[in-house]
């Protein structure tokens, strides 16, 4: 049996959503696969991605003036007009002594207690907060001075952070961080758990 109703249809329009995909570039390397992108630009030729870059691409060992102005131009040429270049940090050696800070090498997000010499999995907070604040300083002057528009977009590396770095990141005017809401913040509402 089929139910109608006496009532004519009604659209009730939904509010403006924006959808992009966020792409992260560890600062490992001064070469990545753009596979991925590539792919999903094809697919969706008008969607918004924001990528993610790691200023300490430009700091790697044998990285020069020349190469940095390379690094730049290939994401330079290949943006789309909605494209967003955000930023995102690893707490690598080489951008940590070029900011001009003490490296840590604990706690991992690997597991919290073994040293990370890389600093890849070096949690942020790791970082006095006067640390992270001459580290965001330092990201963001160095896109800038690459080129790129101020990034006001964030993510953490292994997503974690907390009110001190979001602090120092809206002081910067940073806008948008895209990292995971910490595990203190969290507790009261779903237990507590380990990063």
């Amino acid at each position: 049996e089929t139910i109608t109703s006496q009532r004519p249809a009604r659209i009730v329009p939904l509010p403006m959503m924006n959808i992009g995909i966020g792409l992260h570039h560890e600062g490992d390397s001064i070469t990545y696969n753009n596979t991925d992108w590539n792919i999903i630009r094809a697919a969706y030729p008008t969607l918004k991605l924001t990528h993610f870059f790691n200023a300490n691409i430009y700091y790697l060992p044998g990285v020069d003036d020349p190469t940095r102005a390379l690094i730049t131009a290939e994401w330079m040429s290949n943006k789309h007009a909605q494209d967003e270049a955000a930023f995102h940090i690893h707490p690598w050696t080489q951008i940590i002594a070029a900011a001009g800070i003490t490296f840590r090498d604990v706690p991992s997000y690997a597991d919290g207690v073994t040293p990370d010499g890389s600093g890849y999995s070096v949690v942020l907070p790791a970082y006095p907060k006067a640390d992270f604040e001459t580290l965001v300083t330092f990201c963001l002057d160095t896109f800038e001075n690459q080129g790129f528009v101020r990034p006001a977009a964030f993510v953490a590396g292994g997503w974690l952070m907390d009110a001190d770095r979001w602090e120092a990141l809206r002081d910067a005017g940073v806008l948008t961080d895209c990292s995971k809401v910490p595990s203190s913040l969290t507790a009261a509402a779903f237990g507590a758990f380990r990063y």
